[in-house]
């Protein structure tokens, strides 16, 4: 977790910095995303919160995903995990949002596979995939730690150019 808490500190000291802010709506991770970020003194002048959505009725009723899309694309897939975002942006008003959903497991064909995703309010976005191995908190845990990477990578880029 020294990783994540290293990336955290980054991320929130850059969008101190650039007066920008962000959300997260999180499923397989349940919360690990946001218990990074909110661990960094300071987080709250840019850290606005954070949606678990576990169920597909939680992704519906707090994130705004269509049940139609839940039925036809999957809860684990990058359709409905840009839907996640999309409601993050909308509930919290931020600048950026970042979104988790995936099979941590410990049964299923599909354990580990799962999809992480970044969004700016302008309709710039990240979405991937990875395919991941180890028990269910192995799985949470590496998730948490590439969305932070990634972001962080996504967040200085995206200062670069625009």
């Amino acid at each position: 977790m020294k990783k994540n808490f290293s990336n955290a500190q980054k991320i929130v000291k850059k969008l101190i910095e650039t007066k920008q802010t962000i959300s997260c709506a999180e499923s397989f991770t349940g919360g690990l995303i946001s218990h990074c970020i909110s661990q960094i003194p300071n987080a709250s002048q840019c850290f606005y919160g954070g949606i678990v959505s576990y169920s597909n009725q939680a992704k519906n009723t707090l994130l705004f995903v269509p049940d139609l899309a839940i039925k036809k694309f999957n809860a684990v897939s990058k359709e409905v995990l840009e839907l996640m975002l999309n409601g993050a942006l909308k509930q919290f008003h931020t600048d950026f949002a970042l979104a988790s959903t995936g099979f941590a497991g410990p049964d299923g064909e599909n354990v580990g596979k799962i999809f992480l995703g970044i969004k700016h309010k302008n309709g710039e976005k990240r979405l991937m995939e990875y395919h991941l191995n180890g028990d269910r908190r192995q799985i949470q845990t590496q998730g948490c730690i590439l969305i932070l990477q990634e972001f962080l990578l996504y967040l200085n880029f995206f200062s670069k150019t625009s």
